[in-house]
């Protein structure tokens, strides 16, 4: 389907302020390490009010992925 192409060719994606919480964040690391984004490289989780090692653990999931203050 053409979301499926459009999010296969996401580079950035801001989720600031949302409100993820450690279980989604659980869930996004589970799919950054099973292959999902595959061209994401900048991600924003500022503001919301997942804990900092499920913030962390996002990052961790996708090695080279850059965080709000780096794209």
């Amino acid at each position: 389907p053409p979301q499926a192409e459009a999010l296969a060719k996401l580079k950035g994606l801001h989720l600031g302020g949302s409100q993820i919480t450690d279980d989604g964040c659980v869930h996004l690391a589970f799919r950054l390490r099973s292959g999902a984004l595959p061209a994401l490289e900048g991600l924003n989780l500022d503001d919301i009010p997942a804990s900092e090692a499920a913030i962390a653990a996002v990052y961790e999931a996708r090695p080279g992925l850059r965080g709000s203050s780096h794209y």
